[in-house]
């Protein structure tokens, strides 16, 4: 299997002149700071890429660009030291990304929580548009769900238009439409069918879908946040 990078996530500079432990602003190599990944992202800063240096490196915050010029952060993760001209400048995914992408979800979903009522479920956001409706596809019943977002156990998550579905030859039944919360950083919630009338535990009920002779009438349970 090949492996393909995105070149942008994955860059290399090095330091113009050194910096001490204090310094607050570094200069790479001319030309490296246009090819470099832009403000506001992690870099780390590291004698050379084998494993000992890489060890005893410093992960500082890229936080502003003026031409070969950066402002930084030190030491988000290592110890702030003192680093010579030539030092690598190395971008890419660390651990520290992926950290820090969950502290921003925790704050941004414990803001939502406070704000939009203190652990209550529901669609957090709308813009106006309600749309909601089970369509038949020919091979079963699907909803169409306005896409938004929403709140499951004080989690947020995207509520995308893509929908569960029925089967044809169902018998007469009443179905929950519910979202369920996902599972992983960033995925779209998940719109599934479930007969009878609640929705299962850490999941958001929607609708609900009353199946007579393949005819099927929908009825809004969704909470506006």
């Amino acid at each position: 299997m090949t492996v393909l990078y995105n070149n942008d996530l994955v860059k290399q500079a090095q330091l113009a002149s050194g910096i001490d432990d204090s310094q607050t602003t570094m200069t790479v190599v001319v030309g490296q700071g246009v090819t470099f990944i832009q403000p506001r992202c992690l870099a780390v800063l590291s004698d050379s890429r084998s494993l000992g240096d890489l060890q005893n490196a410093e992960h500082v915050v890229m936080a502003s660009r003026s031409g070969d010029v950066y402002t930084i952060e030190r030491a988000i993760v290592g110890t702030a030291q003192s680093w010579s001209a030539g030092a690598f400048v190395l971008g890419y995914w660390s651990p520290e990304h992926f950290t820090e992408i969950e502290r921003s979800l925790n704050r941004i979903e414990g803001f939502l929580a406070v704000t939009t009522g203190r652990h209550v479920d529901g669609v957090v956001r709308n813009s106006g548009n309600t749309y909601l409706e089970v369509t038949d596809a020919g091979v079963g019943f699907e909803t169409v769900v306005a896409p938004g977002w929403a709140m499951i156990n004080d989690q947020v998550f995207s509520l995308s238009a893509s929908t569960g579905t029925i089967p044809t030859s169902v018998s007469d039944d009443t179905y929950t439409v519910y979202a369920e919360a996902p599972t992983q950083l960033l995925p779209d919630g998940r719109v599934s069918f479930l007969s009878g009338t609640s929705a299962p535990g850490n999941t958001l009920k929607l609708a609900e879908v009353v199946m007579v002779s393949n005819v099927a009438t929908i009825t809004d349970s969704r909470t506006y946040l």
